[in-house]
Parts: structure tokens; C-alpha cells; sequence
């Protein structure tokens, strides 16, 4: 994958040697840089974008998620909130608000975030885990494994969501339930350390 975002990159030079304003391409540069997690120099790809554009949507967008996964949350929130202002149903752009808001401690705020992407989109995985992690670090733990199954009802892949899930179960001692749920996901996916580690977890607190 890494090696068709270089030859990408590739095609997009030409293009830019061509017209150093060709917008499109300076972005495409900067996302494929992004995807290679060559943040920093993704941004400045998208800076240039933004230069020709400043309402250029996907070019804040991406220059907003580069500085979320350098924590940078501060910073990326005012790119997302300048794609909001264009766009207030941008998807990728409240979510990425949610979390933000999540990492830095504000989880009723990021819930507000997520339940407007869940407005729009009732499946999206990543808004229900991400809600769900902010009950479960607010002591919610009743609320968040609803969430938690909304997800894992989605994407029975989703072993963030199960663990979360388990955690939950834990801290309301519903130890039982914990262990049977588990036990039927290590039949539908064996052999996973993580599903593995909490099962041994999980009969570790039913031997006490």
C-alpha cells in the first residue's frame, strides 16, 4: 500500500510541475503523505491547497486530522470547526471534533459531537464507540455497554467495542455475563490474544 502512495505522489508532481496551483493535486500529494503518516509534510501540502482555496474543504479537513494524530487537538479542532462552518454535516469533520474533545478530557462535550454524527449516520461505528468510551470513563457504565453493543451489532469484528464491553461488565461485577459473552467471541474468532487475555481476566475475578 505504502509503495502505490509513493508512486501517487509521483503522478502528482508531474501534474505540479505542470501548474504549481493545481489544487487537486496538492491535496492529493498531502493525503497520500497523510496516509503514510508523514503528517508534517502532509500539511504543508494541504497549506498550499489552502493558500489558492481557503475554503477548500478536504484540504482543512485533512490538515485538522494530521494535527489530531500529532495531539495537536487544539489546533485540529479549529481546521474541523472551519470545515463545519462550510459544511455542518461533514461527517468525518464532527467526529473528528468528538475526538479531540475525547482525548483531552471534555467527554460530555465529545458526546455531543458523536450523537450529531449518529443523527446522521445511526451506523457509524466509530461515533459509538467513541461515545461509548466517554460513559465508560464518566462512570456510566450501564450507558456505554449499550453503545458498546450498538457497535459490536455492526461489526462483530469490532474487538474495541468487546473489550469495552467486558470492562463495563467488570466494573458492574457481572463477571458471569462477561465470561459467557467472551467465551461465544472466542468461538467466532479463535486464537486472538486480546479476547484470550480478558477471558483469562474475566475467570480470574470468578475464582475470588
Amino acid at each position: 500500500m505504502m509503495d502505490q502512495y509513493e508512486q501517487a505522489i509521483i503522478q502528482y508532481e508531474k501534474a505540479l510541475s505542470i501548474n504549481q496551483q493545481h489544487v487537486d493535486s496538492l491535496f492529493g500529494k498531502g493525503d497520500c503523505l497523510r496516509m503514510m503518516e508523514q503528517y508534517e509534510q502532509a500539511i504543508i501540502q494541504y497549506e498550499k491547497a489552502l493558500s489558492i482555496n481557503q475554503q477548500h474543504v478536504d484540504s482543512l479537513f485533512g490538515k485538522g486530522d494530521c494535527l489530531k494524530m500529532m495531539g495537536q487537538y487544539e489546533q485540529a479542532i479549529i481546521q474541523y470547526e472551519k470545515v463545519l462552518n462550510i459544511n455542518q454535516q461533514h461527517v468525518d469533520s464532527l467526529f473528528g471534533k468528538g475526538e479531540c474533545l475525547k482525548m483531552m478530557g471534555q467527554y460530555e462535550q465529545a458526546i455531543i459531537q458523536y450523537e450529531k454524527v449518529l443523527n446522521i449516520n445511526q451506523q457509524h461505528v466509530y461515533s459509538l464507540f467513541g461515545k461509548g468510551e466517554c460513559l465508560k470513563m464518566m462512570g456510566q457504565y450501564e450507558q456505554a455497554i449499550i453503545q458498546y453493543e450498538k457497535a459490536f451489532s455492526i461489526n462483530q469484528q469490532d474487538l474495541y467495542s468487546l473489550q469495552g464491553k467486558a470492562y463495563c461488565l467488570f466494573q458492574c461485577c457481572q463477571y458471569q455475563i462477561a465470561y459467557s459473552m467472551l467465551q461465544n467471541a472466542n468461538k467466532m474468532m479463535p486464537n486472538n490474544k486480546i479476547i484470550e487475555q480478558l477471558l483469562e481476566q474475566c475467570s480470574n475475578y470468578l475464582k475470588k
